[in-house]
């Protein structure tokens, strides 16, 4: 068991929400549309790095996770704005979800190259700040790469941006179950490697362009099945995530979470 350092309560982490209009754009597949207004708003701890999100849909809370030198931190943000959560770890995150199988909220542990289990109440707040490891050597990659879970196959899921892979992996035995080789348009270095699971059948996947600000949505079987350009923002995110039915970026400038919803014609 691993055992880390501090609990608190904290009042002042905001979510906003708010009314969003709608602008249009097409590619080859589908048309797709992102709010030109984002939707929600999540302001979290400043200063952090390696930003992930995740969402519980039976408590609705969000889980917004980031890195502080060799320190994790994990905001709990609810739509009660007036009880919020902060936990701190003593390692390194690199993916926060909420496991709906067995109930729990997880994440990869980049130092030790494993997924740990955090105990939660009924309401979704840390019981207390330990973990349990779950299962062990999940990656091969050479560095910690972000993974993802994928409720629609019980399967922990990651890009290897070498090879154009999405991985898939065992929750339960940490063993491959799966290569899916990507047909992307673009080079490897273009892409994010902050793999994203959208709820989407036709594309249960997405990775993010940066240099062309498009996102790809993949289906499962590693093509391209259309691409959603960037709503117009007036930042430059540095991480990116799907949590409650929202795409997200992260603003670094003000520590928040933007979400904006992606519609298809």
């Amino acid at each position: 068991m691993d055992f880390n350092i501090k609990l608190m309560r904290k009042p002042f982490y905001s979510l906003i929400f708010v009314f969003c209009s709608l602008t249009a754009f097409a590619d080859t597949t589908s048309y797709y549309v992102f709010n030109s207004i984002p939707k929600a708003i999540l302001s979290v701890t400043p200063s952090l790095r390696d930003n992930a999100l995740a969402f519980n849909k039976t408590t609705q809370k969000y889980y917004a996770s980031g890195i502080n030198d060799s320190l994790s931190i994990i905001d709990i943000l609810s739509h009660d704005t007036t009880k919020n959560e902060q936990g701190i770890f003593n390692f390194r995150i690199k993916g926060i979800w909420y496991n709906t199988s067995l109930d729990l909220l997880e994440a990869f542990n980049a130092d030790k190259n494993n997924c740990l289990s955090f105990y939660t109440d009924s309401e979704g707040y840390f019981e207390n700040l330990d973990t349990m490891s779950r299962v062990s050597s999940i990656q091969d990659s050479k560095r910690p790469i972000f993974t993802i879970y994928n409720p629609e196959n019980d399967i922990y899921a990651y890009l290897e941006p070498i090879s154009d892979l999405i991985i898939e992996v065992s929750p339960y035995t940490g063993e491959i179950e799966d290569y899916i080789t990507l047909n992307l348009p673009t080079q490897s270095t273009h892409v994010s490697d902050q793999l994203l699971y959208t709820e989407n059948t036709d594309y249960p996947y997405a990775l993010a362009n940066k240099k062309d600000k498009v996102f790809y949505l993949i289906t499962s079987e590693g093509q391209v099945h259309a691409t959603a350009a960037f709503p117009i923002m007036d930042f430059t995110p540095t991480q990116y995530g799907f949590a409650n039915g929202l795409f997200w970026f992260f603003n670094p400038a003000n520590a928040q979470w933007v979400g904006y919803q992606l519609l298809q014609y």
